[in-house]
C-alpha cells in the first residue's frame, strides 16, 4: 500500500564483491529493523517434492537446484540447472506437530537431493537454504518454502494369511 515509515537509509554504491561487515549503533533503544538487499537477483532457487505418494510411513523426496533468471524466460518449463552456484543446500523441515528436523542436501552436479520419511499425518513445511558464489564471484543466499500435506493410508495390506471357516 501507500504506508511510510520513518527510516534512514544507507546505499554503499558501487561496492567491491566480497563479505561487508556493517555496524549500526543507535542512541536510543527502540524497535526496527534492518533489510539489507542486492539489486543482483540473477541467481535464483528452484525447489520442488520429487514424490507424489504422500502418505504416512513412505520417504518423501526433495530436490532443489540454482537457475538463471537470465537464461529462464520461458516460465512454461522448469528452470535450467545452473551448475557450480551452490555450495551448500539444506532442508528444514517443521512437521505438522512442530517437530522441526533440519538435513544437509546430498550434492549431485549441482542438483541436491534429499528425502525424509514422513511418520504423521497433516500440513508439513519444507524450507530449503542454498548458498552459493555467483559467476562475478559474490556470496548468495536464497531459501524457498514448500506446504504440502501427508494423509494416512487408506488401505493396508499384509502379508499374513486369513483363513476363515464361516458356516
Amino acid at each position: 500500500g501507500n504506508n511510510q515509515y520513518p527510516a534512514k537509509r544507507y546505499n554503499f554504491n558501487k561496492a567491491t564483491v566480497g563479505q561487508w561487515l556493517v555496524s549500526i549503533d543507535a542512541s536510543t533503544a527502540s524497535d526496527g529493523y534492518i533489510i539489507i538487499g542486492s539489486k543482483d537477483t540473477s541467481v535464483k532457487l528452484f525447489s520442488h517434492l520429487d514424490t507424489i505418494d504422500l502418505v504416512t510411513g513412505r520417504n518423501i523426496g526433495f530436490v532443489a537446484y540454482a537457475y538463471s533468471a537470465d537464461a529462464n524466460k520461458d516460465k512454461t518449463t522448469a528452470p535450467t540447472l545452473l551448475k557450480g552456484a551452490v555450495n551448500e543446500a539444506t532442508l528444514k523441515l517443521t512437521s505438522p506437530s512442530g517437530k522441526i528436523t533440519t538435513q544437509v542436501m546430498v550434492n549431485n552436479k549441482g542438483l541436491f537431493k534429499t528425502s525424509i520419511e514422513a511418520v504423521e499425518a497433516g500440513e508439513y513445511i519444507a524450507q530449503v537454504t542454498v548458498r552459493g558464489t555467483t559467476a562475478q564471484g559474490a556470496p548468495f543466499l536464497r531459501t524457498t518454502q514448500n506446504i504440502f500435506s501427508v494423509v494416512e493410508p487408506v488401505v493396508s495390506l499384509s502379508s499374513q494369511v486369513v483363513n476363515s471357516n464361516a458356516k
